[in-house]
């Protein structure tokens, strides 16, 4: 997963709002001037979410967008790892992986009640 490098924090929990459509996930893997940097040459190859950081059920710490090859599900939660790299300075971009770890509806500070699964990490 793709996260802006001031937004990562390792262990972060965040629920998905929605998917960003097509178009402008890849106008935003671009550079101002359209062109991709030498990392990430098909944009398209990425979906874009729209997330947020919850501090409870009131409370919103912050709302990211976010990207990755995988999929992920609406209202789902999903917690950053802590192996996470620098991927772009040119787009502000940092690479970490994710887990699911709460259903819709559940808390995302509750641990999951069944496996959890990763989202694939881009390997270069």
């Amino acid at each position: 997963m793709l996260v802006p490098i001031h937004e990562y924090r390792p262990g972060l929990t965040v629920r998905v709002v929605d998917r960003l459509p097509a178009p402008i996930t890849v106008q935003l893997l671009r550079l101002p001037n359209g062109r991709t940097i030498p990392e990430l040459t098909r944009p398209d190859e990425y979906g874009g979410y729209v997330v947020r950081a919850e501090l409870g059920p009131n409370r919103v710490r912050s709302t990211i967008i976010v990207f990755t090859r995988g999929s992920l599900e609406r209202d789902e939660c999903y917690l950053f790892s802590t192996d996470g790299q620098v991927f772009s300075t040119r787009l502000h971009l940092f690479e970490t992986t994710v887990r699911r770890i709460a259903s819709a509806g559940g808390s995302c500070n509750t641990p999951p009640q069944s496996p959890s699964r990763r989202v694939r990490r881009y390997e270069r």
